[in-house]
């Protein structure tokens, strides 16, 4: 990179590489390299959720851009990196993170880390080991400045449900998507009540699927965050935007509560049942930082069943996990005792 510090008027461009220095191919999907290129669709955000950002006074760059529900991915989906191959591109990194520290504490450590059950190829194989991919730390002093311009949107108070570019019969599919969520995650909570009860998960198979054994700390964690999220799904209201066309589910602004844009996969999935609209509703609800605050570790059954039993703390903070409890297909129950 050609500078170590930005003044507020400054855009915050960082050079970044991904290289492969081994002495065999590499894979990593391609949604977690931070130089994505989608020409075709260049009204879709792009998710570059992958950087930590905080200065020696602990201000912490909050995230201020997209985070999707990806269909699960496919060998299409990942980038190969032959031995010495690399990926570089520049980011302005002021377009999707908060930069607003005082201004004698605007020293910056940036790094690029991401986490996921199928980071590489052979994970998706697996589909049992969380793995990670780690930068070295660049130090930089970036001005305090305003906050990207979707950050700053004022959102007038609305009727419980608004749309934008949804046709009327998306918009009761949207309604009824919404309606069944709010059932679900009631249903939810009475299985997470009855495991907190017994202090155990061991007879409640639907809880142990998707969010492994009970432990008090990640119990009382995953209650909450999943509360808050039923509660917004009743009273919150919310924005739904149908004029995405990619082929994912949806995508969110986590820090933009509660505006959900509905992408291609979502209008063919069924409406109840596995990866369906009401369980996508639920899914995008807890990510929102101002809900459960949900990352997305593994997508898809399999795996996420599998985040349960190796990693049951990433579980609990997974937003396909939250949607697979609620979907509940196949159908799991808890014992009697409960």
């Amino acid at each position: 990179m050609s500078l170590t510090s930005f003044a507020a008027n400054e855009q915050v461009l960082i050079d970044v590489t991904l290289k492969n220095y081994d002495n065999k191919p590499a894979r990593i999907l391609d949604w977690l390299v931070p130089c994505q290129e989608d020409t075709a669709l260049p009204e879709i955000p792009k998710d570059m959720s992958f950087f930590t950002i905080s200065t020696a006074g602990g201000y912490v760059a909050r995230y201020v851009g997209a985070v999707f529900k990806r269909v699960k991915p496919t060998e299409k989906d990942y980038k190969m990196l032959k031995p010495g191959d690399e990926v570089s591109c520049t980011i302005d990194l002021g377009q999707y993170y908060n930069f607003a520290s005082e201004s004698d504490d605007n020293t910056y450590e940036i790094k690029y880390l991401v986490t996921s059950l199928e980071l590489s190829s052979n994970a998706t194989a697996r589909a049992s080991a969380v793995e990670s991919l780690e930068s070295n730390i660049l130090t930089v002093d970036i001005d305090s400045r305003n906050a990207p311009a979707r950050a700053l949107r004022e959102r007038k108070l609305q009727s419980l449900n608004s749309f934008r570019s949804c046709s009327t019969t998306r918009q009761s599919l949207l309604l009824e998507a919404r309606s069944r969520s709010i059932s679900a995650a009631n249903d939810v909570l009475s299985v997470i009540a009855g495991v907190g009860q017994l202090a155990s998960s061991q007879s409640c198979p639907r809880y142990k699927d998707w969010f492994g054994n009970y432990d008090f700390n990640r119990h009382n964690e995953l209650r909450n965050g999943y509360t808050i999220s039923r509660d917004r799904l009743n009273s919150a209201s919310i924005t739904f935007d149908c004029s995405c066309t990619s082929n994912d589910y949806a995508y969110v602004y986590p820090s933009l509560p509660y505006e959900i844009f509905l992408c291609g996969a979502f209008w063919t999935a069924p409406m109840t049942g596995t990866d369906s609209k009401m369980g996508t509703v639920i899914h995008e609800m807890t990510h929102f930082s101002a809900t459960a605050g949900t990352s997305d570790y593994a997508y898809g059954q399999t795996p996420c069943r599998n985040l349960a039993i190796n990693n049951p703390g990433f579980a609990i903070n997974n937003a396909d996990s939250h949607e697979y409890v609620a979907e509940n297909t196949p159908g799991l129950s808890c014992g009697s005792a409960m």
